[in-house]
């Protein structure tokens, strides 16, 4: 047992009554569950956290404590700082720079604070003490194009294709301690906004400094809130989206194949064979990228016995243009035709592939009730052009197969003319593999975007960077 000296528990308890007055670390909260209504629009309501208890407290953590306290405002100052420069655009919002490119770094104008690259790594010094780690989430920002602040010899470069108007700031006097020691501290906040931000401080010989951006921790917080929401009440969701019998691409999702034979067309087993090849390609390639990302996807195809082969009297145009003959064709429409040989209730979602063995650019019809006609397309459906020709423009490869199959799911495209003035240099930037953009032959160099994975129901919210393509 330690033995303390009168002096030594007057000084303590001195800081102690300090500390309870002072705010800055703070007690456990009481009960504030009748509060008030939370707004729709805001965060989940923060957890109760179990946060140090100074009444009990042991003479180290006090010590601790009060030194953090004293060091704590000032590093929530520089990374205020930090967060404006790199994350709201600060520096680009306070000078003039005309028209330039916002995808390509560019030098902060001569004579403006933090032109030179030295008062950025002095802000991040004062944060996180000399080489640091927290650095690093904020150069590597944002998380898609050029980062918003680089170096160039010295000088500090800027980007300016992203910028948020973050204000969600938190201070000193909302933090709460949940453990102290010699090596550092596990913290808690609540933002004015109502988020709770779990974030650390680590002692070092220099003193106390964040472990990291407060605003990274914030982030984490929020996309852990944002994995449980519901996909349908986000502010971005839009007409086709889950609508129709491709809804999401997620569960037990089939694609059902149907080989069309016209007066001027038909299929060798050779050709069914390579397009069934080519399908399972691409299924397997969207099952990885679903299990990549946490999703529960197990998207199949019928294979040559099960899929489906139907002879037309009625020559098939090659004009994407042309297509009410897609349900015209079967008697009754193209959903009881399927029904008739397909358990397509045993799936979450399906989709028809509609094959044709002729030139021609392959289309999607999707269900979307942003259109009068709609319900004719329930049923949704592709409309897939075969050639042997690999020097056709439009000839089928494993991509073109899945982009067009992802729009039956929602996905939209995003190339001219599709997109908005200057958006196809965005998602250029952003996601130049995107799946949605080109149709490459092999699909391992493409991906998928924020957008369209928000797009098919992989995430239930949309990345802010790709909030452009939903305006």
């Amino acid at each position: 047992m330690h033995r303390t000296d009168g002096r030594r528990l007057c000084a303590l308890l001195t800081l102690l009554a300090a500390l309870l007055l002072s705010g800055c670390v703070r007690t456990q909260p009481p009960d504030e569950s009748d509060g008030g209504t939370a707004r729709p629009d805001m965060p989940a309501p923060a957890p109760t956290v179990s946060a140090i208890d100074l009444a009990h407290a042991t003479e180290e953590q006090l010590f601790y404590i009060g030194e953090l306290t004293e060091a704590l405002p000032a590093l929530l100052e520089a990374d205020r700082a930090l967060t404006e420069i790199f994350v709201c655009g600060r520096l680009y919002l306070e000078g003039d720079y005309g028209a330039v490119d916002p995808y390509t770094p560019f030098p902060v104008e001569q004579g403006e604070k933090y032109a030179d690259f030295a008062e950025i790594t002095a802000l991040f010094d004062d944060a996180f003490g000399a080489g640091g780690a927290g650095r690093e989430e904020f150069l590597a920002y944002p998380a898609y194009g050029r980062p918003a602040v680089s170096e160039r010899d010295g000088a500090t470069y800027i980007t300016s294709h992203f910028l948020l108007a973050f204000t969600d700031f938190f201070t000193a006097d909302d933090v709460q301690v949940l453990d102290i020691n010699a090596a550092g501290a596990s913290l808690y906040a609540v933002t004015p906004g109502g988020q709770g931000v779990y974030f650390g401080a680590v002692r070092t010989g220099s003193g106390w400094f964040l472990r990291r951006g407060t605003y990274f921790a914030y982030l984490d917080a929020l996309r852990e809130a944002e994995r449980t929401a519901d996909w349908h009440s986000s502010p971005d969701f839009d007409t086709g989206m889950d609508e129709g019998s491709a809804g999401s691409l997620t569960g037990r999702c089939l694609i059902v194949n149907v080989f069309l034979s016209d007066p001027e067309s038909g299929w060798s087993g050779e050709e069914v064979s390579r397009v069934l090849e080519m399908l399972g390609e691409g299924t397997a390639f969207l099952n990885a990228s679903a299990a990549a990302e946490g999703v529960e996807l197990s998207l199949t195809c019928t294979g040559e016995a099960d899929s489906l082969y139907f002879r037309t009297e009625t020559v098939l145009p090659s004009d994407y243009m042309d297509f009410g003959w897609t349900g015209g064709i079967f008697d009754g429409g193209l959903e009881p035709f399927v029904r008739r040989s397909v358990d397509i209730d045993a799936y979450d979602s399906y989709c028809v592939m509609l094959h044709v063995n002729k030139q021609g650019r392959s289309y999607a019809l999707s269900c979307n009730s942003a259109y009068y006609d709609y319900r004719l397309y329930a049923a949704e459906r592709c409309v897939m052009y075969y050639t042997a020709d690999d020097t056709y423009e439009y000839a089928p490869n494993v991509s073109m197969y899945m982009h067009e199959m992802l729009h039956l799911f929602g996905a939209e495209d995003l190339y001219v003319p599709y997109l908005a003035a200057g958006e196809d240099k965005r998602i250029e930037a952003y996601c130049p593999g995107e799946l949605m953009r080109y149709v490459p032959t092999d699909i391992q160099e493409t991906s998928l975007s924020p957008y369209t994975m928000f797009r098919i129901g992989w995430r239930n919210r949309l990345d802010r960077q790709f909030a452009a393509f939903a305006d």
